[in-house]
């Protein structure tokens, strides 16, 4: 099975805008991420698979994932979303794909839905998205 979580990591890990923010701080977090799990530095990127499926008739695995920018303040985690929406949608205001992620994954398609500004419980200033995409199930499987 394709690790789509290290494919997203790598789609944002080759992308200047995302870096600029955050550097290398991408991290995959793990179905059920437990209650009074520290919150990550300002400035970072968690992305959860929350549910997915392979289509019977084609090889397509579509998954989708929460994904929670992190920041010093509601504004720097805006600007980290923009960033995200950025490398996900085309300035032409097209979805991206398809596209070869890090010469492995073939990412079909994607989706970011708006939005979501708030504050953890941590007092750490959060945005959210949901973020959806299409992987041909058939490419980057093997290790």
């Amino acid at each position: 099975m394709i690790d789509t979580i290290a494919a997203i990591r790598s789609a944002f890990l080759a992308d200047a805008g995302i870096t600029a923010l955050v550097g290398t701080r991408i991290y995959g977090a793990p179905p059920g991420l437990p209650e009074g799990q520290p919150s990550p530095p300002p400035a970072s990127i968690v992305i959860q698979a929350v549910g997915g499926d392979v289509a019977a008739s084609d090889p397509t695995l579509q998954q989708r994932y929460y994904v929670r920018c992190y920041g010093a303040t509601g504004q720097d985690t805006m600007a980290l979303y923009r960033a995200l929406y950025d490398s996900v949608i085309d300035t032409d205001g097209r979805l991206r794909g398809p596209r070869l992620i890090s010469g492995r994954w073939l990412l079909k398609s994607a989706t970011l839905t708006a939005p979501a500004t708030d504050e953890e419980p941590q007092g750490w200033p959060i945005t959210t998205t949901t973020l959806t995409t299409r992987f041909d199930a058939l490419r980057g499987a093997a290790g």
